[in-house]
């Protein structure tokens, strides 16, 4: 059974992700807990899909060269602590400098759901997506171009798929989150590349996006219902574009320095025949 999937790695691919998006769907939840739990058991799923596409190799690698991930990603963490002091900032002035109740409760809360959301999306997109691109086409010299084109930018549409976009301002704020987003993802998948380590990817992806949350958290303003919420009308969509267009501009500088770190050590006919 095993042998058959791996002939059409990217249909098994296709079905795990598409199965995954549905119970996202059907079990969405705004209990903290609950949504932390989900992601975690889709997680599992992931870890399934992926030894069925991959076999033992990818989990082989993990944990092996985390502190590396962490490391060369470190450009991509100082930026977040940077927005995060910058919301930090903003909420203590909007609050009096009132923490909420039981903040510590809360903001541990939070770190459970970024490591779920991190863990969940690093072995579906940089994991199982990547792996059954390569897989697929593998006999292809350009593999490693169309794996990083098609897996950046399905990695970048998740974060807008479902918003909605009924007017040209929407439909700019959804464009330029996916291109954000993708960026950071192929960031991400560099690492990947380099060290077959989804763990390494997932604890960076886990750390930013607790960065970001987090001041939510600390003031009680951490509701899963405008979770995601990337698309805004009015002017507060016009604010969401002009944040989004220098976030993308920082994002490109930090993936130039990640790319020339990582990108020449890596040997691609190598991982082409190998991986």
């Amino acid at each position: 059974m095993i042998d058959s999937i791996k002939k059409v790695p990217l249909l098994s691919a296709a079905a795990t992700i598409g199965t995954a998006l549905i119970f996202l769907r059907m079990f969405r939840t705004y209990d903290i807990m609950a949504a932390s739990f989900l992601r975690f058991s889709l997680a599992a799923f992931m870890a399934g899909s992926l030894y069925l596409i991959s076999g033992r190799k990818t989990f082989e690698k993990c944990f092996r060269q985390t502190e590396y991930a962490v490391t060369i990603l470190s450009p991509i963490l100082i930026y977040a602590i940077l927005l995060s002091l910058a919301r930090f900032y903003l909420y203590y002035s909007t609050s009096g400098g009132n923490l909420a109740e039981g903040w510590p409760v809360k903001l541990a809360l939070c770190l459970i759901l970024m490591m779920s959301v991190g863990l969940f999306e690093e072995l579906m997109c940089r994991a199982v997506l990547c792996d059954a691109f390569i897989y697929q086409f593998r006999n292809y010299k350009g593999v490693f171009v169309l794996t990083g084109i098609a897996v950046s930018f399905i990695f970048g549409f998740l974060h807008v798929a479902g918003s909605p976009v009924s007017n040209p301002l929407m439909l700019a704020q959804a464009v330029l989150k996916t291109v954000s987003t993708g960026i950071l993802g192929f960031s991400l998948l560099m690492i990947y590349w380099k060290t077959r380590d989804a763990v390494g990817c997932a604890v960076v992806h886990a750390l930013y996006d607790f960065l970001l949350i987090g001041p939510a958290a600390l003031f009680g303003d951490l509701n899963l219902e405008n979770f995601g919420g990337y698309v805004l009308e009015g002017s507060a969509g016009k604010s969401v574009v002009v944040v989004l267009c220098v976030d993308m501009m920082i994002e490109l500088v930090l993936m130039a320095l990640i790319w020339r770190k990582v990108m020449g050590t890596i040997d691609f006919e190598e991982m082409r025949r190998d991986w």
